[in-house]
């Protein structure tokens, strides 16, 4: 009898506790929990509600509550009563030991677990961007011109008054027209020397249309017989480079055409004595771009006055004294001589000093042409000229360097 009545109770709790939905194969619009949580009273697995796991389904969230739990877990996300997943904030569907919370009439399931509050959400940290494609460049050929239209077609209209700016460029061509002086081959075997590396960065999505390219000039280390050609060539950006001479512009069936802005450039014509440093406002560049490299390349800005006395003038004795010294006793030595030694009132001796360029009659071809800057020497307009404008032919080739931290 007593075996027999011992069946009976175990057949009673079983029905007891198939009617309060705490199967392990209990559906959860049955039980009004998750899929496998096990039964809140009557199995050995049951949690009590005051047990560090019940206490984790019930508290209103914790700093270690599991991914898919709150108020926007799986279904109806952002609604507080969103149920599929368990409560507000009720461990994961089908963990191990999901726990149910108990209502007070002993029944299980989540439909009474506390709601995350209304105004809490979801926090999505989105990583920066990776920096966009880059395209690096060394200039391998760099030129005024060798004619008055060639040099005219490097200028760029700077001050807006419809006419192409290129000054320097005009007073070169002459003065080589008049000596023999061949500039653009001085600065060709400079160049090639490695007296000065100039380095081009063209940041773009790609080098055929981009609407928000730049191109960025700096200024690199000086190397012995550089690798101009290969596009295989390494090079390094000077510790003295500016590094926020940045020209915006865009890419248009590979043309970028940017400006106006400010940048550095150096220039070097004579082999053993230091470049011509210059500091270009209301600059441009424009050039055919590939992967491989840039070609038909011109570059413009004005000089500022200051720069042109400081600079440009020392440096064109310079360029003035190398000729002198390689074309000893020819015609265009004794031009060259005739325009300017002596000409501050010092005694003549053979060569061309800055103080007597400024002195010469040819001091008026490195005035000012261009207003580019307001009355506090700012880019701007006043009214007056205040720098000398300048056109530059170029080419480039694919170079392997590293952008310094703006």
């Amino acid at each position: 009898m007593r075996a027999y009545m011992w069946v009976l109770g175990a057949a009673a709790l079983m029905l007891g506790a198939s009617g309060c939905g705490g199967s392990s194969n209990a559906s959860p619009s049955d039980a009004g929990g998750t899929v496998d949580a096990r039964t809140a009273t009557g199995t050995p697995d049951a949690k009590p509600s005051g047990s560090p796991d019940a206490a984790r389904a019930s508290d209103g969230g914790t700093a270690d509550a599991r991914p898919g739990s709150g108020a926007d877990a799986a279904t109806g996300v952002g609604s507080p009563d969103a149920r599929t997943g368990g409560g507000s904030d009720a461990p994961i569907a089908g963990s191990p030991d999901a726990p149910i919370s108990e209502s007070p009439d002993g029944s299980a399931g989540a439909a009474d677990a506390p709601e995350t509050p209304p105004d809490s959400q979801v926090v999505i940290v989105v990583p920066d961007a990776p920096p966009g494609p880059v395209f690096h460049y060394v200039m391998s050929s760099i030129k005024f011109g060798a004619t008055a239209d060639e040099a005219r077609s490097f200028g760029f209209d700077l001050d807006g008054d419809g006419k192409v700016d290129n000054a320097l460029g005009a007073t070169v061509t002459a003065v080589a027209g008049l000596t023999g002086l061949v500039v653009d081959a001085m600065l060709e075997a400079a160049l090639t020397a490695g007296s000065v590396i100039l380095l081009d960065a063209l940041h773009a999505d790609n080098v055929t249309d981009d609407p928000s390219a730049d191109w960025q000039i700096f200024l690199g280390d000086s190397i012995p017989n550089p690798d101009l050609t290969s596009g295989n060539g390494g090079f390094t950006v000077a510790a003295t480079s500016p590094t926020d001479g940045i020209l915006t512009g865009s890419l248009t069936a590979g043309q970028f055409a940017g400006g106006p802005s400010q940048i550095a450039i150096a220039l070097a014509f004579v082999e053993g004595r230091p470049p011509i440093h210059l500091h270009l406002i209301a600059a441009h560049v424009q050039t055919d771009v590939t992967e491989a490299g840039c070609t038909g390349g011109k570059l413009g800005g004005g000089i500022p006055e200051t720069d042109v006395h400081a600079q440009l003038i020392p440096g064109v004795a310079d360029i003035l004294n190398a000729y002198i010294a390689a074309h000893p006793g020819s015609g265009g030595v004794a031009i060259i001589l005739g325009f300017f030694d002596g000409k501050d009132g010092s005694m003549k001796n053979g060569m061309v000093e800055a103080a007597e360029i400024e002195a010469s009659a040819f001091a008026n071809l490195f005035g000012p042409d261009v207003d580019l800057l307001d009355a506090d020497g700012q880019p701007g307009h006043d009214g007056v000229k205040d720098s000398l404008s300048l056109g530059l032919g170029f080419a480039c080739t694919k170079a392997v360097f590293t952008e310094p931290a703006p």
